[in-house]
């Protein structure tokens, strides 16, 4: 019986039934099934909710939705076009660079979409490139951002797989740094084999750009800087970023009126409940199934099975890709990291590297089907099929494979700086 319920909960997904009750009734029929007290569940939740760590979270995902009201998007796309607009494909390299940097503010790539959907795709087209071009350039940029400090699934990972929450900012830099230039090559091709034309260099324009976004590229220095010197905690930057911004848009630039404070006060806590529900639920699943062990027996069998590190990174990124392709990274990263980890220890792959591959190979799932939230996102935005826009993205995502491929083989491109900044063993946030 507690099968078929299962079965009937994982269909009922396909129809629409929220994860969270997905996972929290799989959960309970699981305690059930093995005669535990399934009301101690609850009490994963309480867990996630008070845990030290995650005090980052809420004042993060509170800052992502004060900037969904603001125009940051267009500054931050108006200062980068003018450093770069006259190289070929340099409106979409400054692109990348200004949804990287708004990905890591919001912590997800789908806000990063909508803001700079409405901008960037006409503006892609006016300058030549074709629909199909821009619409899969702005659904794929998601990878770019999700390394990049403050963002909260960083932090989250940190928590969960007890590694430096620093360091694995700092181990994202030269994953980002080839991911950027890789699709920058193919855009700038693109761009020279289409005529697209480029952007004269105006040092007014630049200077006139600096000055529009002269408020918020102080704290991304600050943010920057602080965290890879490690002069501050995660928790640390985001009380400041919080304070910056509240007091720049608010008080200086005045697109946010104080009126609007308590909507996006609630709209952001019923975003972070969802979360933590998720969140919770997710931490239940996990700790069933580390009281049936397996994560051991899983170890057990790999053992027995898999004779190479090479062979397990390639399993382990077939396992991950399928993963980012049927369930949300917050939920991945409680439910999946348990599992993964004394099998990587066991095959010595530096846990810094790993969280690298992981996040990245989830970034990727969300731009395959069938859950691929990414397209859904994208396909709401330009009003496009889903199947349109994942034609679209085929090229970017091919990509972004390649990428994954040089991270996951190259370990030193993640492990180098952290070794650099001494961070290896620090369990800090």
């Amino acid at each position: 019986m507690t099968s078929i319920l299962i079965i009937i909960l994982c269909l009922l997904a396909i129809f629409g039934l929220p994860i969270f009750a997905v996972i929290g009734g799989i959960t309970l029929l699981l305690f059930h099934s093995i005669g535990q007290e399934i009301g101690l569940t609850m009490g994963d939740t309480y867990r996630i909710a008070i845990m030290p760590g995650l005090v980052a979270l809420p004042l993060f995902v509170f800052t992502g939705y004060l900037l969904s009201e603001t125009n940051i998007s267009n500054r931050i796309l108006r200062f980068f076009t003018a450093i770069m607009g006259w190289m070929p494909g340099g409106v979409a390299m400054a692109s990348m660079i200004a949804m990287a940097i708004f990905t890591a503010f919001t912590g997800v790539s789908i806000v990063t979409i909508v803001a700079f959907g409405g901008i960037l795709y006409p503006l892609l087209k006016k300058l030549g490139y074709s629909e199909n071009f821009s619409m899969g350039f702005i659904t794929s940029i998601g990878p770019m951002g999700i390394l990049l400090p403050p963002c909260i699934v960083v932090v989250l990972y940190g928590l969960i797989a007890q590694v430096s929450i620093r360091g694995l900012y700092i181990a994202g830099l030269l994953p980002i740094l080839l991911t950027f230039i890789l699709i920058a090559t193919y855009s700038g091709i693109y761009a020279i084999k289409n005529n697209v034309p480029r952007q004269k260099f105006s040092f007014k324009e630049l200077w006139n750009s600096f000055c529009d976004f002269i408020w918020e590229a102080p704290l991304a220095i600050l943010i920057l800087v602080g965290i890879f010197g490690g002069f501050f905690t995660v928790n640390e930057a985001a009380a400041v970023t919080v304070i910056y911004f509240l007091i720049i848009e608010l008080f200086i630039l005045r697109e946010v009126k104080i009126k609007q404070l308590p909507r996006i006060m609630e709209e952001s806590m019923v975003m972070l409940g969802a979360i933590f529900l998720i969140l919770g639920v997710a931490l239940s699943f996990a700790n069933f199934l580390i009281y049936q062990e397996i994560p051991m027996q899983m170890l057990g069998w790999v053992k027995a099975s898999i004779t190479s590190k090479i062979s397990f990174l390639i399993i382990l990124n077939l396992f991950l890709f399928g993963v980012g392709m049927l369930i949300d990274m917050f939920t991945a990263i409680i439910v999946i990291v348990p599992l993964i980890l004394p099998i990587s220890n066991y095959f010595g792959i530096d846990p810094y590297h790993l969280g690298v591959i992981f996040l990245v190979n989830l970034e990727i799932g969300y731009l395959t089907p069938p859950v691929g939230i990414n397209l859904f996102v994208a396909a709401m935005r330009f009003q496009q099929p889903i199947v349109k826009i994942f034609k679209s993205v085929i090229a970017f995502l091919l990509i972004l494979i390649f990428a994954l491929a040089i991270i996951t083989y190259w370990p030193e491109l993640s492990t180098f700086l952290v070794g650099f900044f001494n961070v290896k063993g620090q369990i800090i946030l």
